[in-house]
């Protein structure tokens, strides 16, 4: 049983409201009329298809016109609401024989690297053994950085020299777990800007290799989208996504005033869903984004 916002139209005002005040707030529809559209009668009427039941509208209606009803199916048509359903499975699912293999990617200065130890440490805690690729083997200290991680993580670490080929890298860590039955290999990669044509296909390469020793690698390809991101964010995901095939964002950073909106207009286009988000520095506080608090959050 699926639940929506409904609009008891005799008491919607929308003129007086300042204009659908409810279409304005809505997350997903983000001011337009994708969401709330206007009915027959000049009142609101909200599209079943694209609610997501978030509550939001029903809280920023001053004349309490909108309320919850449930509905007899899922609504599965709106990739917002499928938020709530492609989770980071990895976490809870068994382990293949063959191991899993994960990797990231994204901008400079996102918190990748970071983000690569927290995620090893969460696999470590749940009984996996981990691998780590130092593939990021341009900027400096990033290997440095990715051992302490491995130390903290309890995982091991496959690297090179600095400016290594990060293919090299890559390849190396998965058939060095694969032959010691290593349940789980993360790939570090170096920040890049989608802009750069070159490094583009320096990840296509990384995937490329991979594929030739475990042929269904990657399992997971997590983007990592900064919260304090704006609308460039849109591009460098449909420039990834593109490339390497997105499976998931990771949203960093959230532990600040950001709210990581831009993350609803990735998934709303690409339809590529936030599965981690990252609220502090410490290794507990990446955590399984949970859509209803997101966009609680949103509002506050």
């Amino acid at each position: 049983m699926s639940r929506i916002a409904v609009v008891e139209r005799s008491k919607c005002h929308p003129v007086k409201c300042g204009g659908y005040l409810c279409a304005k707030v809505c997350p997903v529809n983000r001011g337009g009329k994708d969401c709330i559209i206007q009915g027959s009668d000049n009142k609101a009427q909200i599209s079943e298809t694209l609610c997501i039941d978030c509550g939001i509208c029903i809280k920023k209606c001053p004349f309490k016109a909108i309320n919850i009803i449930n509905l007899p199916h899922v609504l599965t048509q709106d990739p917002v609401f499928r938020y709530g359903v492609n989770k980071f499975e990895l976490f809870r699912l068994p382990i293949p024989h063959e191991g899993k293999v994960v990797g990231l990617l994204g901008a400079n200065g996102v918190g990748k690297t970071t983000t690569i130890g927290k995620l090893a440490r969460r696999f470590t805690d749940h009984g996996f053994s981990v691998t780590l690729a130092a593939a990021d083997t341009f900027r400096a200290a990033a290997i440095e950085q990715l051992e302490i991680w491995a130390d903290r993580a309890g995982a091991q670490i496959v690297k090179h020299r600095s400016g290594a080929d990060p293919a090299a890298v890559a390849f190396d860590a998965v058939a060095s777990a694969k032959s010691r039955g290593i349940d789980i290999v993360i790939i570090d990669t170096a920040g890049r800007l989608h802009t750069k044509s070159n490094l583009m296909e320096e990840l296509k390469k990384i995937k490329k290799v991979i594929g030739r020793e475990k042929p269904s690698a990657p399992h997971e390809i997590l983007l990592v989208v900064d919260a304090t991101s704006g609308q460039n964010a849109i591009n460098q995901a449909k420039i990834f996504n593109e490339a390497v095939g997105v499976t998931g964002i990771a949203l960093t950073k959230l532990d600040g005033s950001a709210k990581g909106g831009i993350v609803l207009a990735i998934n709303k286009e690409l339809d590529i869903p936030v599965k981690l988000i990252g609220v502090g520095e410490a290794v507990e506080d990446l955590q399984d984004f949970d859509p209803a608090e997101f966009i609680e959050a949103l509002f506050e």
